[in-house]
Parts: structure tokens; sequence; C-alpha cells
């Protein structure tokens, strides 16, 4: 755990640690007493306290490092020749030498010695990013549910310091308000009936002077006739048109679907004429975002008559399960469980993953117990899991950053546990909650043997921009730029 102590990333200490030992047994007090009594004391001492300093009660090396910073202020006036004053008698090189040499011995001793001492752990609260970021990452919903939120409290620069963030009533309003919103866009009680996209043969790309506006649009050449389409959620999907074709020749006429620009499929044409034009269709399975369907005719002929397929329309229907990713991803259950022991697992996969390490039964059971308070009322099972959701993220055990002690009698400093070192690591590296891989190497215990190695895969992540914008861009006060105006008769742009 060295390696993790030095990052900040791997120790707590639960009670007050020890202090740096009696330290310096292997340093002198005697050149700093020479010194003090010579050219120090007379100004700081018993009877004068110039700049209210009083270098009296160092009499010994347990004094100096309780003192230590006032001996680093000392020790760099010192060394800057600032004292002794220029009108008093000044020391010789020798002198100086030693008595820093001294000083510095003993403080470089005390740190070697010293029982290190990470500190006691200030409660995080999450920050507007790692809010975001964490809601994103644990629901499935993207969007920005903190962009209402009161600016967050800096510390030393950082937005993330856990002694500012303190949480305001406006803040706690916004927090339920947010899980209101997230739980209503991540589950949907009402499922929406398959959506239609429908577009006329006349509108068809590609667009022109020459495009008939009759009902059915004629396509003679490989074309394809086509249209964009832009779907908000992945699924299973219809691709339909209603069509009919003239032959030319002996060659029967041949087309087929396209989609993003190739070919996926034939289509069977028997119809000949407007009045017994048919519906062809294909079923699809589709990623989120704009694609591009159409018809293609795959043996234009050149003689006159040509083949020719007429469209109507092209349309696309779907998804056959409305339901929206999130919803799919959070309500996934196990057939065979029944209806209250689905519940339960909904609840306890989700609450493990929002409070960032395992829940209780006794959580779980307050969160069952929401559920079916909901569904005794009447509601539907969705309704109860939007409630429970909407608990879950109002709660201190995902608003903040707990760190429950095992040991908190314990003097000295201990390994966290492997959870909150999960933790640690992934809002230091990504603003965001830990990932499958790092759950799955925290329940093992396995996380802090494979440190080296998580570090170096979370920083190939793309998630890893956040440190980046969150924690460097702070570090370097490069945030400042976006409210600055340079002068641009001093500075040239072009």
């Amino acid at each position: 755990m060295v390696t993790g102590c030095i990052m900040g990333l791997g120790c707590m200490a639960a009670g007050a640690a020890e202090a740096p030992g009696s330290g310096g047994r292997g340093a002198s007090f005697a050149p700093l007493q020479t010194f003090l009594q010579t050219h120090c004391i007379e100004c700081h001492g018993e009877k004068q306290q110039k700049g209210d300093l009083s270098l009296q009660p160092f009499n010994d090396i347990p004094s100096i490092l309780k003192g230590r910073k006032i001996w680093d202020t000392v020790l760099d006036r010192v060394e800057a020749g600032e004292m002794p004053p220029k009108k008093k008698a000044r020391p010789t090189d020798a002198e100086l030498t030693s008595f820093l040499h001294a000083a510095h011995a003993i403080f470089d001793e005390a740190d070697r010695t010293a029982v290190p001492d990470p500190g006691r752990v200030t409660v995080r609260r999450l920050n507007r990013a790692e809010y975001n970021n964490t809601i994103r990452d644990l629901v499935g919903v993207d969007f920005e549910p903190a962009a209402d939120f009161p600016s967050d409290d800096v510390g030393h620069g950082f937005d993330n310091m856990g002694d500012v963030l303190s949480i305001s009533p406006v803040l706690m309003e916004r927090y339920l308000a947010a899980a209101e919103g997230v739980a209503q866009r991540a589950i949907l009680v009402e499922i929406p009936k398959p959506t239609p996209r429908h577009m006329s043969g006349k509108y068809l790309e590609p667009a022109g002077g020459g495009v008939p506006q009759s009902r059915y649009r004629p396509l003679t050449n490989k074309g394809p006739l086509n249209t964009p389409f832009r779907l908000g959620i992945d699924g299973e999907y219809v691709l339909r048109a209603r069509v009919y074709a003239k032959q030319a020749g002996e060659e029967k006429l041949k087309a087929a679907w396209t989609l993003d620009g190739k070919e996926i499929g034939p289509i069977e044409v028997s119809a000949d004429s407007e009045k017994t034009a048919t519906v062809v269709e294909r079923k699809l399975t589709l990623e989120p975002g704009e694609h591009r369907f159409g018809i293609t005719l795959l043996n234009p002929s050149a003689a006159e008559p040509k083949r020719t397929i007429f469209v109507e329309y092209i349309e696309v229907i779907g998804p056959a399960d409305g339901r929206p990713m999130s919803q799919r991803k959070l309500l996934a259950v196990d057939a065979k469980l029944s209806h209250g022991e689905q519940t339960r697992q909904v609840m306890m996969r989700f609450a493990t993953s929002a409070f960032r390490r395992p829940a209780t039964k006794e959580e779980v059971d307050r969160l069952a117990g929401l559920v079916q308070q909901m569904e005794a009322r009447g509601e539907k099972w969705e309704a109860g899991i939007q409630l429970a959701i909407q608990a879950i993220l109002s709660s201190p055990k995902f608003l903040f950053r707990l760190e429950l002690d095992d040991r908190p009698d314990s003097a000295g400093p201990h390994a966290i546990d492997e959870y909150q070192l999960a933790s640690r690591l992934s809002y230091f590296l990504w603003s965001s909650m830990p990932d499958e891989e790092l759950f799955a190497l925290a329940a093992k215990k396995q996380l802090s043997a494979n440190l080296e190695a998580q570090v170096g895969r979370m920083l190939k992540d793309p998630k890893s921009r956040a440190m980046v914008d969150n924690f460097a861009m702070q570090w370097l006060q490069l945030r400042r730029l976006r409210t600055v105006a340079p002068d641009t008769k001093l500075f040239n742009f072009d």
C-alpha cells in the first residue's frame, strides 16, 4: 500500500496518528542552542519579542519539531541573511553553516522516522461535474442534471475539496428535483408504441427539378432512392415500402434494400401496377443515430422501355421494445425469480452501484418496501422502481463519498477497503464512479494488488479526459482564461 499512500489513494488514519517522535536522535541540538543564545535570544527572548516572536520556548528537539511552522520561517530568514539584522553582530560563515545544518538534520531525521500520517478522511460531496458523470455511468441517461445546481464552493483553487463542499437548502431542492427527473428519464411507466417514420416517394433523395410529383417515384438506374431517419434508441425496427415494378426484356427485375449505402438484402417485387402495389418489409436490429435507408435497382436496363421500380414511400417503424436502453439495463431480472425477488434483485444491483459498495440487506429491504407500497396503491411496478431510484439518488450515501472505517479506534494508519480504494481511484482519474472491472476486483479484494495495471487501463479510457478538465485545468488555473478578455492592441491573434 506504499504506492497507494503516496498517491493519496490507499490509506486512512482512523484516530490521531502519532506526532513525529522525539525525533532527531542522530541530530544535535547544541549548535542551535549556541546560535540562539548568541544571535537571537536578545531580540526574541524573555525580555523582548520583536515581531511577536519568542524563541525562548525552543530549548530541545521536541519543542523545535512541535513549532516547525515557526522554524520554517526562522530558517528562511537566516538563509536569506535577514536574521540576525545587519545592525547586530553578524554570525560567521562557520556558525551559519553549523546552525543550518543542525536544524535541517533535525527535521530530516524526524521526517524519516515519523509514523506516516495520511490524516483523517473528510467526507466529500459530489461536485457538479462528478454528479453529472456519475449519473451518466450509473443510469445511462446522458444529460446534465446538475446544470442548474448552484456553483460549487472552491477551496485552494479546487471545486472538489471536501472541507468546503457544503449543502445549502437550494442545492438540496435541486438534488430532489434532479433525482425525480433522472428517474423519469431512465424508467418509463407507460411504454410508447412503435413510432413510424415516413417519407413519401416524391421527397426521397436524390432530389431534383425533374422529380415527378406523382405518388410513386420511378427508379430506372441503380440509384438508390433513399432517405435519412434518426433513431433515438437501439432495438428491432421494421423497414417498409410500397412498390410495384415494370419489367423489360427477359431478365426479371431485381432490387435490394440499402442501409447507409450498403446492400442488406433482396426485395421481391411481384406487383406490376399501381393498383396491385404491395408492401415489402425487412426487420433490422439498429443502433441509435442517423441512418440512411433506401432501395436500389440491381439490374437496370439500357434499352427502352427500361426496367423500373416505383416507390410510393419508405418508412421505418420501431423499435419493437419502446423502453429506453437505461430501463432495459436497470430492470433486467432473472425470469425464474418471483416478482418480489425480482424487485430485490433490481434494488440490490442499483443501490450497490449508487452507494459504490455492497448494499446491505436492511437497505434493500427498505427500497423494496417502497416499491411494494406503490404497487399496493395500484401503481405499476415501474412507478415503484422510479420512486426507489429517487430515494437512492437523494440519499447521502449517493451524494457523499462516505468511507466507513472498520477500525475507528486504531491510532495508526491502515489501508482503506477495496471499494473505497476503487472510488478514490475512479473519482481521481475519471471524476465518476467505478466501472464494473473495478467493482469486480474490489469484490475479490484484488484491486490493491492490481493498482498499477488499473491506473494504466483507466488512463487509456476516454473518461480520463475528466482529469484534464477537472484537475489539471484548476491546478494550472487555466479555467480563468474563459473570463479573460485579452487586450487586442497588445496581443495579435491573427
